[in-house]
C-alpha cells in the first residue's frame, strides 16, 4: 500500500467517522506537522514516537491515534496498532470509524488471525470503508485475499469508490471505447481520422481523442469530448472541445434501437438556431457508426454534417 493511498484512505474515512463534530467545529486538536511530515513521509519508527508525544499532551486528538496505529502497522507491529485501532472505535459515532476496523483488520491478518481480520473488514465495509487501493496493494492482507468474505468485501468497496462501474447506465457507451480508424460513409471510404476513445474518470466518463486526416486542401483538425451519464437527468452528455476553438454541447443522449442517439442545439455565426441529432449506431464488436445532420429551419429540412464508419484498429475488417 502506498503512502498516498494510505493517507487518502485515512483521511476519508476520519471525515465519515465523525462528521458531527467537524460539523460543528469541535473536532480534537489536529495531529502535529511534524508527526505528519514523517508519516506521509514513511518514516514510521519517527511518526509513532511523534505522534506518541503529541498524544501525550492531546489525548483526544483521534487523527492522532489513527496514524499512530497505521504507522506500527507498516512496522509490523500488529499487538501495539491494536489499542489504537480499539480506541478510535470505541470514541467514534456507534463505532463508524472506517480506516480503524481496516487498520484491526489488516492487524489481526499479520497476526496469522484471520477470522477476526475478516470480521473486521466486514465491519469496516459496513462503515463506509472507501480505500480499495489498500485491499489490493497492502501485503497485511495477503493471508486473507483468497476468502470468499474478502473478495465479496472488495466487490462492496470498489462499488462504493467507482460506483459508475458498476451502473449499467453507465456501460451503456462502452461499444465505442477502443483504438479506430474513421472512414467518409458517402462516396467514397476516404480515411477521415482516427480516434481513441478511453474510459476515465473511474468509468463515470469517456473520453474521446480525435485527430483528422485532412485531405490536401485542408488543414489539420483535433479535438476531444467527455460523454458521461447524467444521474440527476437520466441522460447522457457529450462535451465537445475542438481545436478551431469549436464547442458543442449534445444532450438527451440515450441509447435505443441500438445507438446512443444525442440531440444539439447551437447559434450559427449570422445568429440563426441551428439544431440536430448526433448518432452512434453499434455495428458489433469492429465497427461503429457517428453520424450528424443539422437544420435551420426546425427540423423540417436538415442535411447530414458528416457520415462515418469506425473500423476498430487490429480488427481486420474493412470500412
Amino acid at each position: 500500500m502506498s503512502v498516498n493511498h494510505l493517507a487518502a484512505g485515512v483521511a476519508a474515512a476520519l471525515v465519515l467517522a465523525f462528521p458531527n463534530r467537524i460539523a460543528l467545529g469541535q473536532s480534537p486538536p489536529p495531529p502535529s506537522a511534524e508527526a505528519d511530515s514523517l508519516f506521509f513521509a514513511g518514516h514510521w519508527a519517527k511518526a509513532k514516537a511523534a505522534y506518541d508525544a503529541f498524544l501525550a499532551a492531546n489525548p483526544t486528538s483521534l487523527q492522532s491515534r489513527l496514524r499512530a496505529g497505521y504507522a506500527a502497522l507498516k512496522l509490523e507491529r500488529p499487538d501495539e496498532a491494536i489499542p489504537y485501532f480499539n480506541q478510535v472505535v470505541s470514541q467514534a459515532p456507534s463505532g463508524r470509524a472506517p480506516a480503524a476496523l481496516a487498520g484491526l483488520a489488516a492487524s489481526y491478518a499479520l497476526k496469522g488471525q484471520n477470522a477476526r481480520a475478516l470480521d473486521e473488514l466486514v465491519k469496516a465495509d459496513s462503515a463506509g470503508y472507501l480505500n480499495f487501493a489498500a485491499l489490493d496493494g497492502d501485503k497485511a492482507f495477503a493471508s486473507i485475499r483468497g476468502e470468499a468474505r474478502f473478495k465479496a468485501v472488495r466487490e462492496s468497496v470498489y462499488r462504493r469508490q467507482f460506483p459508475c462501474a458498476a451502473d449499467l447506465r453507465s456501460r451503456a457507451f462502452d461499444f465505442w471505447i477502443g483504438e479506430w480508424d474513421a472512414y467518409s460513409n458517402v462516396g467514397a471510404r476516404r480515411l477521415a481520422g482516427h480516434s481513441v476513445i478511453e474510459r476515465a474518470s473511474g468509468g463515470c466518463m469517456i473520453l474521446e481523442n480525435w485527430t483528422s486526416k485532412p485531405p490536401p486542401w485542408a488543414g489539420p483538425y483535433e479535438g476531444k469530448s467527455m460523454n458521461f451519464f447524467e444521474p440527476s437527468t437520466g441522460k447522457w452528455k457529450q462535451v465537445w472541445a475542438g481545436s478551431a476553438n469549436d464547442v458543442t454541447y449534445f444532450e438527451n443522449g440515450e441509447y435505443r434501437d441500438g445507438a446512443m442517439r444525442f440531440t444539439y442545439e447551437r447559434t450559427n455565426p449570422q445568429g440563426g438556431k441551428v439544431q440536430g441529432n448526433f448518432i452512434f449506431y453499434n455495428l458489433g464488436p469492429n465497427r461503429v457508426r457517428q453520424f450528424q445532420d443539422s437544420s435551420t429551419d426546425g427540423g423540417k429540412t436538415s442535411s447530414v454534417v458528416y457520415d462515418f464508419i469506425y473500423v476498430r484498429r487490429g480488427s481486420g475488417e474493412k470500412p
